[in-house]
């Protein structure tokens, strides 16, 4: 004998089979949970994102920075190179001369 899932609706007396009906509510309970936790990993990212992007502008501003400083340091430095690289050159004999 056949167990039935059917039952009538003691407001309407519509027939209503159960096994649907409680399908229907545990799917929907399921796709709210499951829509709670993507929303929830959709926040965290978004958060993490945010934060690398706040990390990623300081140090390109850092960068920045130390260009500036090598520039500015280079430019304090040349004449100073100079004078040190010509003293050198006058100090070296010419590799090119013959000796007598």
């Amino acid at each position: 004998m056949k167990h039935s899932t059917k039952i009538n609706c003691p407001a309407c007396g519509k027939e209503l089979d159960v096994e649907e009906v409680l399908e229907k509510r545990i799917r929907q309970e399921e796709q709210q949970k499951f829509n709670a936790e993507l929303a929830a990993k959709e926040s965290e990212f978004k958060e993490k994102e945010s934060a690398l992007a706040l990390q990623a502008a300081a140090l390109k501003d850092k960068e920045a920075e130390i260009g500036k400083q090598v520039a500015e340091q280079t430019k304090q430095n040349s004449p100073e190179r100079k004078k040190h690289s010509s003293s050198r050159r006058k100090k070296m004999p010419n590799p090119n001369t013959k000796c007598n």
